[in-house]
């Protein structure tokens, strides 16, 4: 059978129908764009736990999780009167060095993970990834800028992208025999809270493994 074509038989008269297949299944979603792994100066993938406290001075290292292999995560809070909180954090996939997520969060929502939050002026409100994706985003605006969500429980929406990367000489040489497949696979996904008044808290996450 040919890619792309469904067919419907009917037995007894040896009828066929073909359905062109709808063009989201003919084709994979494409990766998230790269200027949402931006926040700030910071990209993820690229940039540092050490670069942030750099820039934005130093915060008291911490956990969401209790596992060994738990994200380690330092917070930022606006020194404005609307408190918006910039969570950066590396896990496995960044060496629990190199940044594979950030989270931002109106003061409108509390949080489970409790934090130690250093005092910064350069982060507001108004801070957004590289792509537009910002707190205040309507659901149309929301929609439009990142596509249909994977998922959607309660006011949570999920969007993910999976994708293949090809490995560079020197990331093959890093291994004691070659892989059969020299590419990376890269998993993006975007968690994003709403309430009435818009995109209350969102959060990006980057993962790379072979």
């Amino acid at each position: 059978m040919n890619k792309g074509i469904a067919r419907l038989t009917i037995a007894a008269g040896a009828v066929f129908l073909l359905v062109p297949l709808s063009l989201s299944a003919q084709k994979s979603r494409p990766p998230l764009s790269p200027s949402h792994l931006k926040l700030l100066s910071f990209t993820l993938e690229e940039s540092t736990l050490a670069d942030v406290e750099s820039r934005l001075g130093s915060s008291s290292p911490g956990a969401c999780s209790q596992e060994a292999d738990a994200s380690k995560m330092i917070c930022y809070v606006s020194g404005g009167a609307n408190k918006t909180s910039v969570t950066f954090e590396s896990g496995p996939s960044g060496g629990w060095s190199v940044l594979d997520g950030f989270k931002v969060a109106s003061s409108k929502i509390g949080s489970p993970c409790k934090l130690q939050c250093s005092r910064t002026d350069a982060i507001g409100s108004e801070i957004q990834t590289g792509g537009g994706l910002r707190l205040g985003l309507t659901k149309a605006k929301l929609l439009s800028l990142l596509g249909r969500p994977s998922k959607i429980s309660g006011n949570r929406y999920t969007f993910e992208w999976s994708s293949k990367r090809r490995m560079s000489k020197a990331d093959i040489a890093k291994f004691k025999q070659p892989p059969e497949e020299p590419f990376w696979s890269v998993d993006d996904t975007v968690e994003v809270v709403m309430a009435q008044s818009g995109v209350i808290e969102f959060e990006v996450h980057h993962t790379v493994f072979d």
